[in-house]
C-alpha cells in the first residue's frame, strides 16, 4: 500500500513574488507622497513670496500716499512769471514737502524726490531721497540728500503719471498748476502675470491747499487759493 505525502503546511510570511509586489507598491506610494510634499512645498513658496511681496509694496505705497498728501505748492517768481517748485516725469517725480512738528529742524519744508532706476540684470527700483530746502536768501536744494532709501524692487519696469483733471500724463508741463492725482504703475509686471494677481496701480492725492504753510510759519511764502 502506498501512502501518499502529507501535505506540506502554509509558511508563514510572503512569498518572494509578493514581497516584490509590496515593495513596488511602497516604490509607487512614496513617490507619490514626495511630489505631493514637493508641489505644497512650492506652493508654500511661492505664497510666502507673494505675502513678502505685497508687503513691501504696501511699505513703499504708504510712504508715497503720506509724502504725497504733504505736497506744498510752493510758487517761486511773480505774476505771469510763477511756476510751482515740482518736477513730474515717469521715471520721477519731485517737490517740496511740509514736515511735521516731530520732524522739523530749521525751515518746515523738506525737498523730496522718488526716482525709478533701472536693476543690473532687469527690474527697476523705487528710490526715495530726502533733502533739505532753503528758501531764505532764494530758493535751492542742499545736495547730497539727508536720507536715501530702497523702497520697492520689481522685476519690471514703473512708471509715474500724472492727472490734470481730465486725463492721464506722462509728463506733468503745467509750471502754473499741481497735478490732482500722481500714481505709480506696473505695466510690464501686469502685463507677464501668467494669471497671479496684479500689481495695483498706487494713487496719491496731493492737498493742494496753499495756505497750510502760512499759519504754520510766517516766513513760508504762500499762494493765493486758487
Amino acid at each position: 500500500m502506498i501512502v501518499p505525502p502529507a501535505p506540506r503546511p502554509r509558511q508563514a510570511g510572503f512569498t518572494l513574488l509578493e514581497t516584490l509586489a509590496v515593495v513596488m507598491i511602497l516604490g509607487l506610494v512614496l513617490a507619490a507622497v514626495g511630489g505631493g510634499v514637493r508641489f505644497a512645498s512650492r506652493g508654500f513658496d511661492r505664497a510666502a513670496a507673494a505675502a513678502t511681496e505685497g508687503s513691501a509694496l504696501s511699505l513703499a505705497a504708504n510712504v508715497l500716499r503720506d509724502r504725497g498728501e504733504r505736497l506744498f505748492p510752493l510758487s517761486v517768481g511773480w505774476g505771469a512769471d510763477s511756476r510751482f517748485v515740482f518736477v513730474g516725469e515717469a521715471d520721477r517725480w519731485a517737490g517740496p514737502i511740509l514736515t511735521s512738528g516731530t520732524e522739523r529742524s530749521g525751515s518746515p519744508l523738506r525737498y523730496i524726490v522718488f526716482q525709478i532706476e533701472s536693476r543690473e540684470g532687469g527690474g527697476s527700483r523705487l528710490v526715495h531721497r530726502d533733502h533739505r530746502l532753503v528758501v531764505d536768501p532764494g530758493l535751492r536744494v542742499i545736495d547730497p540728500a539727508d536720507h536715501s532709501v530702497s523702497l520697492y524692487e520689481s522685476v519690471g519696469v514703473m512708471r509715474f503719471s500724472y492727472h490734470d483733471g481730465a486725463r492721464w500724463l506722462d509728463r506733468w508741463t503745467d509750471a502754473r498748476d499741481l497735478p490732482r492725482l500722481i500714481r505709480l504703475s506696473f505695466p510690464e509686471v501686469n502685463a507677464e502675470s501668467n494669471g497671479t494677481p496684479p500689481h495695483p496701480a498706487v494713487i496719491l492725492r496731493p492737498r493742494l491747499d496753499g495756505d497750510r504753510g502760512c499759519a504754520l510759519d510766517a516766513a513760508l511764502p504762500c499762494r493765493a487759493s486758487r
